[in-house]
């Protein structure tokens, strides 16, 4: 949330950048006509659709780009993901994470010690997997032993 916070910011930036440069370089007389208004407005409207759009473009494809690492991780762990994508339009939800936001950032405020990301999460995921491998092998033991007791009881 803390960076998509920051590109939040730095898109009202460029706004607000746009809006002056326009009032410092293109207001520099006192009377306009309604022709070199309208051509002043169109040029903004126009600079600032065209940086929107580069940025909600961005967006969208970093958005996309996370989805992917997140789902080839839960592959790695052997893990079932879905998506409804009715969720993400749920405007309850989306209060949800506005408060959540908003939470975290009184949190952050704050000057509390935080965890440290663990450094090699390479020999975890690697004890998971024998793990996975030894289940899969003491399933596959039951369900002969299961089957033999089957043909027996038959």
């Amino acid at each position: 949330m803390k960076f998509t916070k920051y590109l939040r910011n730095q898109n009202l930036k460029s706004v607000e950048m746009f809006f002056d440069n326009t009032i410092d370089t293109r207001l520099t007389e006192l009377t306009y006509t309604r022709d070199e208004i309208e051509t002043m407005l169109q040029s903004l409207k126009d600079l600032i659709r065209s940086e929107m759009e580069t940025e909600l473009i961005s967006f969208s494809h970093m958005n996309v780009l996370l989805l992917g690492q997140l789902f080839t991780q839960a592959e790695k762990w052997h893990l079932r993901m879905t998506a409804d994508l009715s969720e993400i339009q749920n405007r309850d939800l989306l209060e949800n994470v506005k408060s959540i936001e908003l939470h975290n950032e009184i949190r952050m405020q704050s000057d509390r010690p935080r965890l440290q990301p663990l450094v090699d999460n390479t020999s975890s995921i690697e004890l998971l997997r024998k793990e996975i491998e030894r289940l899969k092998e003491e399933n596959q033991t039951l369900e002969t032993r299961l089957k033999e007791m089957k043909s027996e009881v038959q």
